[in-house]
């Protein structure tokens, strides 16, 4: 069960969740069930974190950001072969990352790469355990996880 919520603000924080899970190709607004959700996720990361009020304002807008980002992405490589959209996407989370770290203190930076290699765990895990006709993690067409 730890490991279930770890892995739920692993995702939040990399910001393959953002702020707008679940979201089809056209913007729509999301339902109360997932605004809940994403609340409920930013404040488990923020607790384990140990964010300071400024903190939690600075990372709400970064990964505001990123989810913008995500989807000027998706726009560009929509039509590139799938090894170019894993790139655009891991170089994304990288610059994500590198910007997270920078509003994190290094006991907070250490929780933080804790939660990342949690959440890589995770992934191999699920990817070994998943059937060979499942749905991938990450849909470029649905901007669905997991």
């Amino acid at each position: 069960m730890k490991l279930k919520n770890y892995f739920k603000c692993a995702l939040m924080i990399i910001g393959l969740i953002g702020f707008t899970s679940t979201l089809k190709a056209q913007a729509k607004k999301p339902t109360k069930a997932q605004v809940e959700k994403r609340d409920s996720l930013f404040r488990a990361m923020s607790k384990r974190l140990e964010l300071t009020s400024e903190q939690e304002v600075k990372m709400k807008e970064i990964l505001r950001q990123n989810q913008k980002d995500l989807k000027v992405i998706k726009e560009q490589v929509k039509n590139q072969p799938k090894a170019e959209k894993k790139k655009a996407l891991m170089a994304q989370l990288n610059t994500n990352e590198q910007k997270i770290n920078a509003i994190l203190n290094p006991k907070q930076q250490a929780e933080f790469k804790l939660i990342r290699n949690e959440f890589k765990e995770e992934l191999k895990t699920r990817k070994k355990n998943k059937p060979a006709n499942s749905k991938p993690a990450y849909n470029w067409d649905e901007e669905e996880l997991l």
